[in-house]
């Protein structure tokens, strides 16, 4: 690593820190990657020592992390982004969603899970594409993008105006 590479690397750690002080998202995806990190680290542990009883509190320290790093990746998929980073940080973590969607087969005892992913992966790309609407001059709407009916940030009734259906219709 060159001398270059290390301020620059500390000044893009304190500026994801401020950053952090007022970005939910950012702030949740750092403590998923401290989650990441401790887990990784119990989990060499756990396999270092899995012959002593050190073995089995580093083993259940890993789980423990694991379960941590799911329910931040939940909670990232609960808040709107509010800043490119955090828009950033949400379409990294729809890549990986689409990833793991993929891996599920016709095992119905996983369709709960597969559905809770696939209402995850939509709040992650409603957010991603909310915060970029707010930003760009462009909307996507001006060249036949029609999607808002299925945001599932807005309510039920601005969804029904935006498929078209008269709130009267459905009363």
């Amino acid at each position: 690593m060159s001398n270059d590479t290390v301020p620059a690397n500390v000044e893009a750690m304190a500026a994801i820190a401020r950053l952090a002080e007022t970005d939910t998202v950012v702030r949740l995806a750092q403590d998923m990657r401290k989650a990441v990190s401790e887990y990784d680290r119990l989990c060499h542990l756990a396999a270092k020592h899995e012959k002593n009883a050190a073995g089995r509190y580093y083993a259940e320290g890993m789980e423990q992390a694991g379960d941590k790093h799911a329910a931040l990746e939940t909670a990232l998929s609960q808040h709107k982004a509010c800043t490119a980073e955090g828009a950033l940080v949400q379409a990294c973590l729809l890549i990986d969603s689409f990833i793991r969607l993929g891996e599920y087969g016709n095992d119905r005892d996983q369709q709960r899970q597969f559905d809770e992913d696939i209402r995850a992966a939509n709040r992650l790309a409603f957010s991603v594409i909310d915060y970029l609407r707010s930003v760009c001059a462009f909307q996507p709407e001006a060249i036949g993008f029609e999607y808002q009916h299925l945001n599932p940030w807005l309510s039920a009734d601005e969804r029904l105006s935006h498929a078209g259906i008269a709130l009267e219709e459905v009363r």
